[in-house]
């Protein structure tokens, strides 16, 4: 958790960067794919099954800044 709290830390600094430093929105991009994969282990291997939903929309959230970054860049798919 503290590592993923880290993580999203980092991204969150970097897309306030991006109108200044253009490569921050990969940069940023790069944190929230690793808070991604943070989550799905945390989700995968958590024993505490009550948790399981919360994993879950924190890793919609993380897709939906994902999508709405990306888009903002001008990457849409």
């Amino acid at each position: 958790m503290i590592a993923l709290t880290k993580t999203l830390a980092e991204a969150r600094a970097h897309v306030e960067e991006v109108g200044a430093a253009p490569e921050a929105g990969d940069i940023a991009l790069a944190h929230f794919e690793d808070a991604g994969a943070q989550v799905g282990r945390l989700r995968v291997a958590c024993c505490a099954p009550n948790r399981t939903p919360l994993y879950s929309r924190v890793l919609e959230g993380l897709g939906t800044a994902h999508l709405s970054l990306t888009a903002a860049l001008g990457r849409g798919h």
